[in-house]
C-alpha cells in the first residue's frame, strides 16, 4: 500500500494538477457539432423535402380562397344628377329632406354591412346554390355553415375619415373586398353584390322620398281642409248677419244708404244697415250665389293645385350611383388563402430543425452505448 501525503491547508497546489485530462465533459465542441449534422445532411434534406411536401399536398386539398378588391369614395355630382334634381324639385315643394351624398354614401357601407342583405344575395346566387349541391350532406345545418362561412369573406378594410367644416367625421373612402372559391367567382360575386346593395340603396331612398311626399300631402290637404272649413264657416256667419241686418233696414224703412253731406253715419258692427235695405239684399243674392268664396283668398285658391303638383312627383324614374369607384372589382391574380408558399417554406423549417435534433439525438444515443 503506496502511502500519499495527506495535504493540509498550507499545501500549494500545483498548477499541473488541473491536467487537460480534467477538462468537464459538459463542454460543446461546435464543430464536432456541425460535423455531426454534415455527415447526416442527406437524411435532414429527406426531413426537409417529406415535411415541405406533405405541407404542399395538404394546401391543395384546403379551401382555395381569392379575394376581388375594389375602392370606393362618396359619390359625386355625377353620380346623383337625377337625385340631386328631383331633391331640388322636392324643395321647391317645401318638402325637407336629409338626403346628400354623404348620406347616401353612409347608407350605403351600413348596407353593403347588413347580414340580412349579405344573406339574401347569397341565397339567391347560383354560386352558392352550386356549393350546397356539391356538399355530401345538404342539411339545414350544413347550409347555414355554408353561409356563415361566406358572410365572413365580405368584409370593409380600411375606411379613411376626414373633418368638415363642424369638426364632424365624415367617411371618404373605403376599401372592400368579396372572397369566393376562384378568382372568376370573387370577381361576378362582388361585382353581383355591389349592384344588388346599390339596387337595395335605391329602393330604401325612393321609399324614403315617397313616404315625405305622402306626408306633405296629407299635411296639405289637411291644412286645406281646414282653411276652406274656416272659410265657409266664416261665409256662414255673414250671410246669417246680412239677413238680420236685411230684416232690421226693412222694418225701419231704411231703403237707401244712410250718410251726411260728406261721411257715412257710424253703423253697427253686428248688424249693420247704414247700406239700406236694397244694398243689403243685393250684397246678399251675391254671396249665396256665389257661396264659394275661394277666389277671395288666393293662398287658398293654389291649395288644390299645389296638392296636384305633389300627386305628380314621381321617384320611379330615379337613379344614382351610391358611390364612385376609384378601382371597380378586379379579377384577383394571387391567393388569398391558403399561402402555399408560406406553407412550405414554414414546413421545410420544421423539417430542418426536426431532422438537426433527430440527428443530434441519434449521435448522442451511439455515443452513450459506446461508453457502456
Amino acid at each position: 500500500m503506496t502511502n500519499r501525503p495527506l495535504l493540509d491547508a498550507t499545501t500549494e497546489l500545483d498548477p499541473s494538477f488541473y491536467s487537460a485530462n480534467t477538462k468537464q465533459d459538459d463542454e460543446i465542441d461546435l464543430f464536432e457539432l456541425f460535423s455531426i449534422l454534415y455527415q447526416s445532411k442527406l437524411l435532414i434534406a429527406i426531413f426537409v423535402a417529406v415535411l415541405s411536401a406533405a405541407a404542399f399536398c395538404w394546401s391543395l386539398f384546403l379551401p382555395q380562397k381569392w379575394a376581388s378588391k375594389a375602392m370606393i369614395v362618396q359619390p359625386t355630382a355625377q353620380e346623383t344628377f337625377k337625385l340631386n334634381e328631383f331633391l331640388s324639385q322636392l324643395r321647391v315643394m317645401d318638402v325637407e329632406t336629409n338626403i346628400d351624398a354623404e348620406q347616401v354614401y353612409a347608407k350605403f357601407l351600413d348596407a353593403y354591412r347588413s347580414q340580412l342583405l349579405q344573406e339574401n344575395f347569397l341565397k339567391s346566387s347560383d354560386y352558392f346554390q352550386q356549393l350546397v349541391k356539391s356538399t355530401e350532406s345538404q342539411s339545414l345545418e350544413r347550409e347555414q355553415q355554408l353561409l356563415r362561412d361566406m358572410i365572413n369573406n365580405i368584409t370593409v378594410g380600411n375606411v379613411i375619415f376626414s373633418k368638415n367644416a363642424n369638426d364632424i367625421k365624415q367617411r371618404i373612402e373605403a376599401s372592400v373586398e368579396f372572397s369566393a372559391a376562384t378568382a372568376q367567382d370573387a370577381q361576378n360575386l362582388w361585382s353581383g353584390y355591389l349592384r344588388y346593395v346599390g339596387s337595395s340603396l335605391r329602393q330604401e331612398i325612393k321609399a324614403e322620398l315617397n313616404e315625405k311626399i305622402a306626408q306633405q300631402i296629407v299635411y296639405a290637404k289637411g291644412k286645406y281642409a281646414i282653411k276652406l272649413t274656416a272659410l265657409k264657416n266664416a261665409n256662414r256667419v255673414a250671410v246669417q248677419r246680412l239677413k238680420n241686418s236685411l230684416t232690421i233696414a226693412q222694418s225701419v224703412g231704411v231703403k237707401k244708404p244712410v250718410s251726411t253731406t260728406h261721411n257715412f253715419i257710424q253703423d253697427d258692427l253686428d248688424y249693420p244697415i247704414a247700406l239700406g235695405s236694397e244694398a243689403l239684399a243685393k250684397k246678399l243674392a251675391i254671396i249665396e250665389q256665389d257661396n264659394d268664396q275661394l277666389p277671395l283668398d288666393p293662398k287658398l285658391l293654389n291649395s288644390p293645385q299645389y296638392i296636384q303638383q305633389l300627386q305628380t312627383l314621381n321617384t320611379k324614374d330615379i337613379w344614382f350611383q351610391p358611390v364612385k369607384y376609384i378601382q371597380k372589382p378586379t379579377l384577383p391574380f394571387a391567393k388569398q388563402a391558403p399561402k402555399q408558399m408560406y406553407m412550405v417554406v414554414l414546413a421545410g423549417l420544421v423539417g430542418l430543425i426536426l431532422g438537426c435534433v433527430y440527428v443530434l439525438l441519434r449521435h448522442m444515443i451511439n455515443s452513450c452505448k459506446q461508453q457502456v
